[in-house]
């Protein structure tokens, strides 16, 4: 059976979204995006995290050996839906990663294009969903209440048609501190 998307249960500890979610509420935001124009986001805010040993637990998850291309964090508030959509060739392989929620655990919809395969699965924080994104329609509906903090982190297969978007097409992992200013607070 072809992959098509995965629940990991605690793939990340307590202690690690607690710091990511801390890192969120102490840079500057970027603007929304077309895909949740009204959630604030935060491109590549996560880049460091893409260490030799959470490539390598991805690639056991995926089952194929992968270039990291980018990270993306989003914080959602009560109203606020992702459109579904799928992902451009950067974004081949991914994981999703719920950091906090305020309220009920709210789900993200992946519908397969590739097998006949849909689910809702529901995200509490450390929980994540492996998918790949260019072969999954996936969106969530309005959030009821409360806020979510969302982490997506973004692969390509190192041997496959889209490893030249390895770091998103740039020739280095683009650094955090180029964007935000990792000293404040």
């Amino acid at each position: 059976m072809s992959f098509t998307f995965k629940y990991e249960p605690n793939f990340f500890t307590k202690k690690t979204c607690d710091e990511m979610v801390e890192l969120m509420n102490r840079v500057s935001a970027m603007p929304p995006d077309s895909l949740c124009p009204d959630s604030v986001t935060y491109p590549a805010l996560f880049n460091n995290l893409f260490t030799p040993e959470l490539i390598s637990q991805c690639e056991d998850v995926f089952g194929v050996q992968l270039y990291p291309t980018y990270s993306y964090a989003r914080i959602y508030t009560e109203g606020d839906r992702l459109k579904p959509h799928s992902d451009r060739p950067s974004c081949e392989y991914s994981f999703t990663i719920n950091l906090y929620n305020s309220d009920e655990p709210w789900a993200i919809n992946m519908k397969s294009y590739i097998i006949d395969r849909h689910e809702s699965i529901l995200l509490t924080p450390g929980d994540a969903c492996f998918y790949k994104g260019m072969e999954n329609l996936h969106w969530r509906d309005p959030l009821e209440s409360g806020e979510v903090y969302q982490a997506f982190f973004h692969f390509v297969d190192k041997n496959g048609r889209f490893s030249n978007y390895k770091y998103d097409e740039h020739d280095q992992m683009l650094d955090p501190a180029t964007l935000y200013d990792l000293n404040n607070g």
